[in-house]
Protein backbone atom coordinates (compact mmCIF):
# COMPACT_ATOMS: atom_id res chain seq x y z
CA UNK A 1 0.00 0.00 0.00
CA UNK A 2 1.35 3.38 -0.96
CA UNK A 3 1.62 6.43 1.21
CA UNK A 4 -1.36 8.24 -0.33
CA UNK A 5 -3.46 5.09 -0.24
CA UNK A 6 -2.77 4.81 3.48
CA UNK A 7 -3.80 8.43 4.05
CA UNK A 8 -6.98 7.97 2.01
CA UNK A 9 -7.83 4.83 3.97
CA UNK A 10 -7.23 6.65 7.26
CA UNK A 11 -9.81 9.31 6.38
CA UNK A 12 -12.34 7.27 4.41
CA UNK A 13 -12.05 3.85 6.01
CA UNK A 14 -11.68 0.51 4.35
CA UNK A 15 -13.71 -0.81 1.44
CA UNK A 16 -12.76 -4.42 2.15
CA UNK A 17 -15.92 -6.33 3.15
CA UNK A 18 -14.00 -8.54 5.62
CA UNK A 19 -12.48 -5.55 7.43
CA UNK A 20 -15.82 -3.72 7.54
CA UNK A 21 -17.52 -6.83 8.93
CA UNK A 22 -14.77 -7.18 11.55
CA UNK A 23 -15.35 -3.60 12.66
CA UNK A 24 -19.10 -4.18 12.95
CA UNK A 25 -18.35 -7.34 14.99
CA UNK A 26 -16.36 -5.13 17.38
CA UNK A 27 -19.45 -2.97 17.80
CA UNK A 28 -21.47 -6.12 18.50
CA UNK A 29 -18.99 -7.14 21.20
CA UNK A 30 -19.15 -3.70 22.80
CA UNK A 31 -22.94 -3.74 22.80
CA UNK A 32 -22.97 -7.24 24.26
CA UNK A 33 -20.49 -6.30 26.99
CA UNK A 34 -22.68 -3.35 27.97
CA UNK A 35 -25.78 -5.55 28.17
CA UNK A 36 -27.41 -4.12 25.03
CA UNK A 37 -28.50 -7.38 23.42
CA UNK A 38 -30.79 -5.71 20.88
CA UNK A 39 -28.03 -3.61 19.29
CA UNK A 40 -25.59 -6.52 19.58
CA UNK A 41 -27.96 -8.65 17.51
CA UNK A 42 -28.40 -5.81 15.02
CA UNK A 43 -24.63 -5.46 14.65
CA UNK A 44 -24.12 -9.21 14.21
CA UNK A 45 -26.82 -9.26 11.52
CA UNK A 46 -25.12 -6.43 9.64
CA UNK A 47 -21.73 -8.14 9.98
CA UNK A 48 -23.16 -11.31 8.40
CA UNK A 49 -24.74 -9.32 5.58
CA UNK A 50 -21.47 -7.47 4.93
CA UNK A 51 -19.49 -10.74 4.88
CA UNK A 52 -21.90 -12.25 2.35
CA UNK A 53 -21.39 -9.47 -0.18
CA UNK A 54 -18.47 -9.59 -2.58
CA UNK A 55 -18.97 -6.04 -3.84
CA UNK A 56 -16.95 -3.45 -1.94
CA UNK A 57 -19.44 -0.70 -2.76
CA UNK A 58 -22.36 -2.73 -1.36
CA UNK A 59 -20.33 -3.61 1.74
CA UNK A 60 -19.58 0.07 2.36
CA UNK A 61 -23.27 0.94 1.85
CA UNK A 62 -24.31 -1.67 4.44
CA UNK A 63 -21.62 -0.44 6.83
CA UNK A 64 -22.81 3.17 6.49
CA UNK A 65 -26.42 2.03 6.94
CA UNK A 66 -25.40 0.25 10.16
CA UNK A 67 -23.59 3.35 11.45
CA UNK A 68 -26.66 5.48 10.77
CA UNK A 69 -28.90 2.97 12.54
CA UNK A 70 -26.83 3.00 15.72
CA UNK A 71 -26.36 6.78 15.58
CA UNK A 72 -30.12 7.30 15.26
CA UNK A 73 -30.67 4.97 18.22
CA UNK A 74 -28.04 6.84 20.24
CA UNK A 75 -29.52 10.24 19.32
CA UNK A 76 -33.04 9.20 20.29
CA UNK A 77 -31.76 7.75 23.57
CA UNK A 78 -29.92 11.01 24.33
CA UNK A 79 -33.01 13.04 23.47
CA UNK A 80 -35.21 10.92 25.78
CA UNK A 81 -32.65 11.20 28.58
CA UNK A 82 -32.54 14.98 28.18
CA UNK A 83 -36.34 15.16 28.29
CA UNK A 84 -36.42 13.10 31.50
CA UNK A 85 -33.75 15.33 33.06
CA UNK A 86 -35.64 18.46 32.08
CA UNK A 87 -38.92 17.09 33.44
CA UNK A 88 -37.33 16.13 36.76
CA UNK A 89 -35.32 19.28 37.35
CA UNK A 90 -37.59 22.05 36.14
CA UNK A 91 -40.86 23.11 37.63
CA UNK A 92 -43.08 24.02 34.68
CA UNK A 93 -45.53 26.02 36.82
CA UNK A 94 -42.95 28.41 38.19
CA UNK A 95 -42.07 31.55 36.24
CA UNK A 96 -38.32 32.16 36.46
CA UNK A 97 -38.19 34.61 33.61
CA UNK A 98 -36.34 37.85 34.04
CA UNK A 99 -38.33 40.90 33.19
CA UNK A 100 -37.80 44.65 33.02
CA UNK A 101 -41.47 45.23 33.85
CA UNK A 102 -40.81 46.09 37.49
Amino acid sequence: MGFFSAIKRFFTGSDDPAELADEVECFADRFENSGDEENAALARDYAKRIRRTADAREAKRLYNEFRLAIRDEDDSHTHRANERYHDRHHDHDRDDSWSDDS
